[in-house]
């Protein structure tokens, strides 16, 4: 577990391969980062400087979560009310992390009841009642003009 914690296996029991070792290799160097920090995007198939220079700033390809220090992973999952030993390796906490924040926004959509919405007109009675006399009104001397011209 410390071995892929820290970068130094791909995965538990599986070693990086030549190609795989030689560019986690290259781009620590390049970048002066830690293993820990490029295995995730070398994981992911991220093998070239260039790859890894656009892969970097984007969050689909890693886990954001992974970027975190591990004491504020660790209260990330407790707040989420994971049950977490400190001694977990960052990318478990990441993983269980992100897993039940999308249960908790899975739930929080599916409970979402639509609702339709009216508008609101902001009048009172008062100019309710104003534009109700002025429409009548309105009506009224159209009926005079008209028996005006008629007369006519």
């Amino acid at each position: 577990m410390r071995l892929v914690s820290q970068g130094r296996a791909k995965s538990y029991g599986v070693s990086w391969n030549e190609e795989e070792l030689s560019a986690l290799s290259l781009i620590c160097k390049t970048f002066n980062k830690k293993m820990s920090d490029v295995a995730p995007y070398i994981r992911a198939g991220i093998l070239t400087i260039e790859r890894y220079k656009k892969a970097e700033s984007r969050d689909d390809i890693i886990n954001p979560l992974l970027k975190l220090p591990k004491d504020q992973l660790l209260q990330k999952a407790r707040l989420l009310g994971i049950n977490i030993s400190p001694d977990a390796p960052v990318e478990i906490i990441a993983e269980l992390v992100k897993e039940e924040k999308e249960k908790q926004t899975k739930k929080a959509t599916a409970t979402t009841i639509p609702v339709k919405v009216e508008p609101v007109t902001e009048t009172s009675p008062v100019e309710d009642a104003n534009a109700k006399e002025a429409k009548k009104v309105s009506i009224a001397l159209k009926k005079k003009e008209s028996k005006e011209k008629k007369k006519k």
